[in-house]
């Protein structure tokens, strides 16, 4: 007797950045189709801008992708300087072209994954006789007021920045998504309260993961015995990276370590704040110690994870932190920010969460960490491999398709 296939139900999700070849929100899209592919016919609604990166990739025949962009700007990528202003104006005339994928899949839920800050929920919520979920939602975190001269003369933007996050609770958009919403998911406290949601309807869940691969540990014994303590930071260069905080942190630290340590800062990356910082550094101590790489491919991200000792997170504003998921799997420890996305991911165990005080009073504690991590090779090594513990436990995409599907399943059981 032949069995009977069942068709899979249709599942939409909105992923304004989604590629298989690059980091941050694009990983996101990504990975989270990858999760729910087994369990859905799974639709994708992205950019025409990644197209022949997703194409390129055997995965995409287990996926429908849709692309949508405006032609004029199809060839921007996710650091254009208008490219928030462009994902609001994509957000509206996207809605008919998902009326008409609805009217010819019959999803059953619509997700919006991506790009998901608080004040900027879209418009898929007004799709019909679907169950619309949301998030996980962030960007309701801002930026500590003790904090401020990270920003230097651009912090009234953060300021600004700081009054629409307080104003999401009244935009009529956001209570309208809200209210809509069959589920919300939230990636941190911070932002879940900005708004009012039902404790029912609402999670909190990272929106980012990393799959759990071997370790390799055959560097652990050379690390162990060497008398220099490599120090990594790695993020793309903005403002609120906090890259200043963190290379005067290291010079503190390094003033006050011992002479039989050396301590050396591996900076990673590029963008904007980038060339002020350097130009900064050259005219301070420890010049020698500070080496700059620029922006590398995210397939050698993990060369440099192989050779550091500790992992520096020096972010004043961030939803989460992709590159710390991918230090943690290296068993690296590390030192972070005692708030926001850092402390969702650290708060358990894995790093030294540093305490938030006046700009002098952080610089100093965080120094303070990373010479109690620089001088002590067995407390670098217990961190590491709670850090690496907590990922595999807790932060791989599997565990979170086991919490995600949970959660579908109850609305879907209405």
């Amino acid at each position: 007797m032949a069995h009977t296939i069942i068709p899979k139900q249709a599942l939409l999700l909105s992923a304004f950045a989604c590629d298989p070849m690059t980091g941050s929100e694009p990983y996101v899209g990504w990975n989270w189709a990858k999760m729910l592919a087994s369990d859905f016919d799974v639709h994708v609604l992205t950019r025409r801008y990644s197209k022949s990166l997703i194409e390129n990739d055997c995965f995409a025949e287990r996926v429908t992708f849709h692309y949508f962009d405006l032609p004029w700007v199809s060839d921007r990528n996710h650091h254009w300087r208008f490219i928030k202003l462009y994902y609001l104006v994509w957000q509206i005339l996207v809605l008919p072209f998902v009326l008409y994928l609805h009217f010819r899949n019959r999803y059953i839920i619509v997700h919006h994954i991506t790009y998901n800050n608080i004040d900027v929920p879209g418009f898929l919520w007004l799709c019909p006789f679907t169950s619309f979920v949301w998030g996980p939602v962030g960007g309701g975190q801002v930026a500590p007021h003790s904090l401020r001269e990270v920003y230097g003369s651009s912090w009234w933007k953060e300021r600004l920045r700081s009054l629409l996050k307080c104003g999401a609770q009244y935009n009529p958009v956001v209570l309208c998504a809200a209210w809509r919403a069959r589920l919300v998911f939230f990636a941190n406290e911070e932002t879940a309260g900005r708004l009012k949601i039902n404790p029912r309807k609402s999670i909190l869940l990272l929106e980012t993961a990393i799959d759990g691969a071997p370790h390799c540990a055959l560097t652990d014994d050379n690390k162990e015995s060497s008398t220099e303590v490599r120090i990594l930071w790695l993020s793309h260069v903005f403002r609120r990276k906090g890259l200043g905080l963190a290379i005067e942190a290291f010079r503190m630290a390094a003033d006050r370590c011992s002479s039989d340590i050396t301590l050396r800062l591996d900076i990673v990356g590029d963008g904007p704040a980038l060339a002020a910082e350097q130009s900064k550094a050259k005219l301070q101590p420890r010049t020698s110690q500070i080496y700059f790489h620029g922006a590398i491919p995210h397939d050698q991200v993990q060369e440099y994870m192989a050779t550091a000792d500790i992992f520096l997170f020096s972010s004043v504003q961030d939803t989460s932190g992709n590159v710390l998921l991918e230090a943690m799997r290296n068993a690296l420890p590390i030192v972070a920010l005692d708030h926001q996305g850092a402390r969702a991911i650290l708060a358990k165990r894995g790093g030294k969460l540093v305490s938030i005080g006046t700009y002098r009073q952080t610089v100093a504690s965080m120094s303070q960490a990373l010479v109690e991590l620089a001088i002590d090779a067995n407390e670098r090594a217990h961190l590491g491999r709670e850090a690496r513990e907590e990922v595999l436990e807790n932060h791989t995409w599997s565990s979170k398709r086991a919490r995600v599907l949970e959660a579908y399943g109850r609305i879907l059981a209405g």
